[in-house]
């Protein structure tokens, strides 16, 4: 930022939207904070869960949802976590690609990821409560 105004720049973060998308996307990290905890909570073994938990979002969710837009099942991938995400984060339907994408509204991701949230804290704090403390 110093290097900006040294040189007689403006970052502009109050104009063209930034402050939603900023506002958006710590809407989006905060959801994966807590489908993280019930993950982490689910899963007993820490590297289990984290392996779990980035092959699931970072390999197998974007082929299905590649999948599912390629054979016109988009209704279906829009649900999927990633897609919930990039609904929230992204200001519109992204086109142009080798696969069309749909996307929810912003609110409608947030609410898909939210129950991801409850979903995955529910198990976990579920399974938790009958395990043996001893």
């Amino acid at each position: 930022m110093p290097v900006v105004a040294l040189r007689g720049g403006s970052l502009r973060l109050g104009s063209d939207g930034v402050p939603r998308a900023l506002l958006l996307a710590v809407l989006a990290v905060a959801l994966w904070t807590l489908i993280g905890l019930g993950m982490g909570t689910l899963l007993r073994n820490q590297i289990v869960a984290l392996l779990v938990s980035i092959g699931v979002a970072w390999i197998a969710e974007p082929v299905v949802a590649a999948v599912l837009n390629a054979v016109d099942g988009g209704a279906v991938a829009q649900f999927l976590p990633t897609q919930a995400t990039s609904a929230i984060v992204q200001p519109s339907d992204q086109g142009g690609g080798l696969v069309s994408t749909q996307l929810l509204p912003w609110w409608a991701g947030a609410l898909v990821l939210l129950g991801y949230a409850a979903l995955s804290g529910s198990l976990g704090a579920a399974l938790t409560l009958r395990r043996d403390i001893t």
